[in-house]
Protein backbone atom coordinates (compact mmCIF):
# COMPACT_ATOMS: atom_id res chain seq x y z
CA UNK A 1 0.00 0.00 0.00
CA UNK A 2 2.78 2.43 0.91
CA UNK A 3 4.59 1.62 -2.34
CA UNK A 4 1.44 2.28 -4.33
CA UNK A 5 0.91 5.65 -2.65
CA UNK A 6 4.55 6.57 -3.17
CA UNK A 7 4.40 5.63 -6.87
CA UNK A 8 1.12 7.47 -7.28
CA UNK A 9 2.48 10.61 -5.61
CA UNK A 10 5.64 10.49 -7.75
CA UNK A 11 3.49 10.19 -10.85
CA UNK A 12 1.03 12.93 -9.90
CA UNK A 13 3.52 15.49 -8.54
CA UNK A 14 4.78 16.64 -11.98
CA UNK A 15 1.21 16.82 -13.27
CA UNK A 16 0.19 18.94 -10.28
CA UNK A 17 3.16 21.27 -10.74
CA UNK A 18 2.42 21.65 -14.45
CA UNK A 19 -1.20 22.46 -13.66
CA UNK A 20 -0.06 25.11 -11.17
CA UNK A 21 2.26 26.69 -13.76
CA UNK A 22 -0.61 26.85 -16.25
CA UNK A 23 -2.57 28.95 -13.74
CA UNK A 24 -0.11 31.83 -14.28
CA UNK A 25 0.59 34.01 -17.30
CA UNK A 26 3.06 36.78 -18.07
CA UNK A 27 1.41 40.09 -18.89
CA UNK A 28 2.64 43.63 -19.41
CA UNK A 29 0.98 46.24 -17.22
CA UNK A 30 0.85 49.90 -18.25
CA UNK A 31 0.99 52.15 -15.19
CA UNK A 32 0.19 55.85 -15.64
CA UNK A 33 0.97 56.86 -12.06
CA UNK A 34 1.14 55.65 -8.47
CA UNK A 35 0.07 57.18 -5.16
CA UNK A 36 -1.19 56.32 -1.72
CA UNK A 37 -4.13 58.73 -2.04
CA UNK A 38 -7.11 57.19 -3.85
CA UNK A 39 -8.86 60.47 -4.61
CA UNK A 40 -5.88 62.00 -6.44
CA UNK A 41 -5.54 58.91 -8.65
CA UNK A 42 -9.28 58.78 -9.31
CA UNK A 43 -9.24 62.41 -10.48
CA UNK A 44 -6.30 61.60 -12.76
CA UNK A 45 -8.15 58.52 -14.06
CA UNK A 46 -11.18 60.62 -15.01
CA UNK A 47 -8.90 63.11 -16.81
CA UNK A 48 -7.16 60.28 -18.67
CA UNK A 49 -10.48 58.85 -19.76
CA UNK A 50 -11.14 62.07 -21.65
CA UNK A 51 -7.57 62.69 -22.85
CA UNK A 52 -6.92 59.15 -24.13
CA UNK A 53 -10.48 58.01 -24.88
CA UNK A 54 -10.00 54.85 -22.79
CA UNK A 55 -12.93 53.52 -20.78
CA UNK A 56 -12.87 53.15 -17.01
CA UNK A 57 -13.55 49.65 -15.71
CA UNK A 58 -13.80 49.47 -11.91
CA UNK A 59 -15.17 45.90 -12.05
CA UNK A 60 -17.80 47.04 -9.57
CA UNK A 61 -15.25 48.11 -6.98
CA UNK A 62 -15.10 51.42 -5.20
CA UNK A 63 -13.08 52.99 -2.43
CA UNK A 64 -14.24 52.27 1.10
CA UNK A 65 -12.78 55.07 3.27
CA UNK A 66 -13.63 53.26 6.51
CA UNK A 67 -11.58 50.25 5.46
CA UNK A 68 -9.06 52.30 3.48
CA UNK A 69 -9.58 49.71 0.75
CA UNK A 70 -10.55 49.39 -2.89
CA UNK A 71 -13.24 46.73 -2.74
CA UNK A 72 -16.54 45.35 -3.88
CA UNK A 73 -19.60 46.55 -1.96
CA UNK A 74 -20.38 44.69 1.27
CA UNK A 75 -23.66 43.49 -0.26
CA UNK A 76 -22.13 42.39 -3.60
CA UNK A 77 -23.61 39.18 -5.02
CA UNK A 78 -20.14 37.60 -4.92
CA UNK A 79 -20.26 36.42 -1.33
CA UNK A 80 -16.60 35.42 -1.26
CA UNK A 81 -15.27 38.83 -2.35
CA UNK A 82 -18.02 41.14 -1.04
CA UNK A 83 -16.25 43.89 0.89
CA UNK A 84 -12.85 42.71 -0.37
CA UNK A 85 -10.33 43.68 -3.04
CA UNK A 86 -10.46 41.61 -6.21
CA UNK A 87 -7.62 42.38 -8.66
CA UNK A 88 -7.82 43.00 -12.37
CA UNK A 89 -6.08 40.00 -13.95
CA UNK A 90 -6.84 39.74 -17.65
CA UNK A 91 -5.77 41.66 -20.77
CA UNK A 92 -7.74 44.77 -21.63
CA UNK A 93 -7.17 48.39 -22.51
CA UNK A 94 -9.09 50.14 -19.77
CA UNK A 95 -8.44 52.37 -16.78
CA UNK A 96 -8.61 51.18 -13.20
CA UNK A 97 -6.98 51.77 -9.85
CA UNK A 98 -5.28 48.70 -8.42
CA UNK A 99 -2.91 47.74 -5.64
CA UNK A 100 0.52 47.80 -7.24
CA UNK A 101 1.90 44.97 -5.09
CA UNK A 102 -0.41 42.50 -6.86
CA UNK A 103 1.61 43.12 -10.04
CA UNK A 104 4.95 44.07 -8.47
CA UNK A 105 5.19 42.15 -5.17
CA UNK A 106 8.23 44.09 -3.94
CA UNK A 107 6.21 47.32 -3.66
CA UNK A 108 4.47 48.40 -0.48
CA UNK A 109 1.07 46.93 0.27
CA UNK A 110 -1.03 50.11 0.06
CA UNK A 111 0.61 51.72 -2.99
CA UNK A 112 -2.09 52.38 -5.56
CA UNK A 113 -1.49 52.27 -9.31
CA UNK A 114 -3.48 53.86 -12.09
CA UNK A 115 -3.47 51.05 -14.65
CA UNK A 116 -4.16 51.97 -18.27
CA UNK A 117 -3.98 48.48 -19.71
CA UNK A 118 -2.90 44.87 -19.35
CA UNK A 119 -1.36 43.29 -22.44
CA UNK A 120 -0.23 39.87 -23.57
CA UNK A 121 2.67 41.06 -25.72
CA UNK A 122 5.45 43.50 -25.00
CA UNK A 123 5.02 45.12 -28.43
CA UNK A 124 1.33 45.74 -27.84
CA UNK A 125 2.12 47.19 -24.40
CA UNK A 126 4.83 49.49 -25.79
CA UNK A 127 2.47 50.75 -28.49
CA UNK A 128 -0.10 51.54 -25.82
CA UNK A 129 2.52 53.20 -23.60
CA UNK A 130 3.50 55.47 -26.51
CA UNK A 131 -0.12 56.68 -26.52
CA UNK A 132 -0.07 57.33 -22.75
CA UNK A 133 3.34 59.02 -22.39
CA UNK A 134 2.46 62.38 -24.05
CA UNK A 135 -0.08 63.08 -21.27
CA UNK A 136 1.75 61.18 -18.49
CA UNK A 137 5.51 61.35 -18.72
CA UNK A 138 5.81 59.16 -15.58
CA UNK A 139 4.01 56.22 -17.22
CA UNK A 140 5.86 52.92 -17.41
CA UNK A 141 5.46 49.20 -18.07
CA UNK A 142 5.99 46.30 -15.73
CA UNK A 143 6.09 42.64 -16.64
CA UNK A 144 4.11 40.57 -14.19
CA UNK A 145 3.43 36.87 -13.73
CA UNK A 146 -0.25 36.94 -12.82
CA UNK A 147 -2.40 34.18 -11.38
CA UNK A 148 -5.22 33.54 -13.87
CA UNK A 149 -6.72 30.45 -12.27
CA UNK A 150 -9.96 30.30 -10.32
CA UNK A 151 -10.06 32.62 -7.32
CA UNK A 152 -13.16 31.08 -5.74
Amino acid sequence: MKKTLLLLSLFLSPIYLLAQQEDYADFYISVADTAVNYKSLKNKMVDLQTELNIKIDTMGRGYNAEKNLICLAEDDEDELYAGQYFPRRFPSESLSIEYLNFYAPTTTEKTLALITGIFESKDEAKKHLDKVLPTNNNAYLIKSNIYIGCMH
